[in-house]
């Protein structure tokens, strides 16, 4: 009897003829950190398509993450990096998310993640104070 053995099939988005834009990781825990800093991390990617990937933009999902993109434009082969700094607010474990627009023709829209367990610099009880209707 004859048994044939079938290749490995290829992953859908390496099939792709256009851009690709592909990173070595999605995620980073910054960890324990406290409010009082900024933490800095970066994403390298690099375009493994087969032609010129453009990144539209780079979006922070609150104001304490600023994404840092130095160009937009990248040919096949190509790498670089996006640089993230957090400036957390508040305490306890905080996910924010960073969504990129790009050219891709399989994935336009691709979320990274930062991730950090967050602790007050100088905690406070109670952690809000409302002056309304106090009298001078």
């Amino acid at each position: 009897m004859f048994c044939a053995l079938e290749a490995p099939q290829t992953p859908v988005h390496a099939q792709a003829s256009g851009p690709t834009l592909s990173f070595t990781s999605t995620t980073h825990d910054f960890g324990d950190v406290l409010d009082a800093n900024t933490y800095t991390t970066t994403f390298p990617f690099m375009n493994t398509g087969k032609s010129t990937l453009t990144i539209q933009e780079v979006k922070a999902s609150c104001g304490c993450t600023t994404p840092a993109l130095v160009k937009k434009v990248f040919e096949p082969g190509e790498a670089s990096e996006i640089e993230v700094s957090f400036k957390p607010k508040g305490s306890g474990r905080q996910a924010k998310r960073i969504t990129i627009f790009s050219n891709d023709t399989v994935q336009p829209v691709l979320v990274l993640t930062i991730q950090a367990d967050v602790t007050q610099f100088l905690p406070t009880e109670p952690s809000l104070v409302r002056f309304d209707g106090v009298m001078t």
